[in-house]
């Protein structure tokens, strides 16, 4: 699946911040002081000429300065008007009369900015007051929608992770090149397992690692593996999403699409080898794009898996599907497909996969029940299925729909089971941990990864 944006906060601070800068940037008030001009130096020796005047009503000094002395403009201006107000007091001045002038208002020595007057003086006092207000009622509103916004994300985003069960087993890292690429993942052996062993491949959601997926499980599948001797691996995509079945997604590596259903092959192939698990006996699973990669297992490489289980997934609609499923006879593999009916991101009913319409489009997917109905004609399971309904903690309701039969209505040797989670969001339900808020509801039973190896340990058998 796509990512178009991420929901961070450094980002919606970025966009408030930039908001904030644009609005005060256009609420400035006018420059206090006129820049250098031909037009602003005349204005600014008249002005302080009537002003003194006025403050002194000293007509002379006002007739010295605006009458027909030496005294020019420092940009070679005309002579500036008499003073209105003392017009009939000028006296009679010689062309050649020294002008009064201070010595630093001479041409030589041209001021950078005009002086004020009293009265635009105060104008830009106001303007100034007016300015810091409004900067400061801006700053604070900002510090508002920022500690908002952080209480927020906490609400929606933030969760605790769950406590790391005891375990017996040794968790290790390793790689292997395929493809013409190094590939990653992560192993947990339990003690003193055998030779014969299940395997179970577990993968993460997009965006995410092995890391993430054994947190957002619960660590379920290794305190499985203890009771139950298995072998767990989590493997890492290569890019953000894995190559599933949908045209949609960020699933090339330097323009090329990466060979995922190789990749797994190759690991499983691997640990077939070195520590001699049982090759009848090798199960997927994965939440999310996870999920949706387990589907393109069982498509394309059904001879090798035996079951997968994908959770918070779907089969992509037609004008979305580009899998080449492996010819009829060449295997088949059970699945079971667990989706809560209310998740935000994978739509129970079919639609597009996103998330508050703007994020993690992955394209057009089936409804959870057309999904497992697709695998059902796809293993030849002509029998009507079995629906039963059971209630877990807190009231959650959790219908099972199963088919097994073939033709002649015995129990095949494959099974599809779909597993609706009434008011489930999107995600694994399982009671060691609890998904953020921002994809739905996220109830604590029943224990999918309890309820997923019963279905592969009975498919197994």
């Amino acid at each position: 699946m796509e990512t178009k944006a991420a929901i961070t906060a450094p980002n919606l601070v970025l966009a408030l911040l930039f908001t904030t800068a644009w609005v005060i940037s256009r609420a400035m008030p006018p420059r206090f002081a006129l820049p250098l001009s031909k037009r602003g130096v005349k204005r600014g020796f008249r002005e302080a000429c009537f002003a003194r005047a006025e403050r002194h009503s000293d007509a002379a000094e006002c007739a010295r300065r605006s009458g027909e002395g030496d005294f020019r403009s420092p940009m070679n201006a005309p002579p500036f008007p008499p003073c209105p107000k003392f017009a009939a007091q000028i006296p009679s001045l010689t062309p050649h009369q020294p002008s009064p002038i201070p010595t630093l208002l001479r041409p030589q020595h041209q001021p950078r900015y005009h002086p004020l007057t009293k009265s635009r003086a105060r104008a830009e006092s106001q303007n100034l007051k007016r300015f810091l207000r409004f900067l400061k009622f801006t700053l604070l509103t900002l510090l508002g929608l920022i500690t908002l916004a952080a209480a927020l994300l906490y609400y929606f985003i933030y969760t605790p992770d769950p406590i790391r069960p005891p375990l017996t087993g040794t968790l290790s890292k390793g790689s292997i090149q395929s493809g013409g690429l190094k590939r990653t993942y992560q192993t947990y052996i339990p003690k003193d397992l055998p030779r014969g062993a299940p395997l179970v491949l577990v993968m993460h959601g997009s965006g995410e690692g092995a890391t993430q997926i054994r947190v957002g499980t619960g660590y379920g599948f290794e305190r499985l593996a203890d009771q139950h001797g298995f072998a767990v691996v989590y493997p890492n995509a290569a890019s953000f999403d894995w190559n599933d079945c949908s045209k949609v997604g960020d699933f090339k590596v330097n323009g090329t699409e990466v060979d995922d259903v190789g990749f797994l092959t190759a690991l499983v192939d691997k640990f077939i080898t070195d520590i001699g698990v049982d090759r009848s006996r090798v199960f997927a699973t994965g939440v999310s794009a996870g999920g949706f990669m387990s589907l393109r297992l069982a498509l394309e490489a059904p001879a090798r898996f035996r079951a997968v289980a994908a959770v918070a997934a779907s089969v992509p609609a037609p004008d979305n599907f580009k899998c080449t499923p492996a010819p009829t006879g060449t295997g088949a593999t059970s699945v079971m497909i667990m989706n809560g009916t209310d998740d935000p991101l994978v739509p129970f009913a079919g639609g597009e996969v996103n998330l508050l319409g703007l994020f993690y489009k992955g394209g057009n997917v089936r409804s959870s029940r057309d999904a497992a109905q697709y695998f059902a004609d796809r293993n030849q399971l002509a029998g009507a299925p079995v629906t039963t309904e059971t209630t877990v903690a807190d009231g959650v309701r959790v219908e099972r729909v199963r088919w097994s039969k073939d033709a002649s209505g015995r129990d095949g040797s494959v099974a599809v089971e779909l597993v609706a989670i009434h008011g489930g969001g999107h995600g694994l339900p399982q009671p060691y941990y609890k998904r953020m808020r921002l994809l739905g509801p996220s109830p604590m039973g029943p224990d999918g990864t309890e309820v997923i190896w019963n279905f592969f340990e009975k498919q197994a058998k």
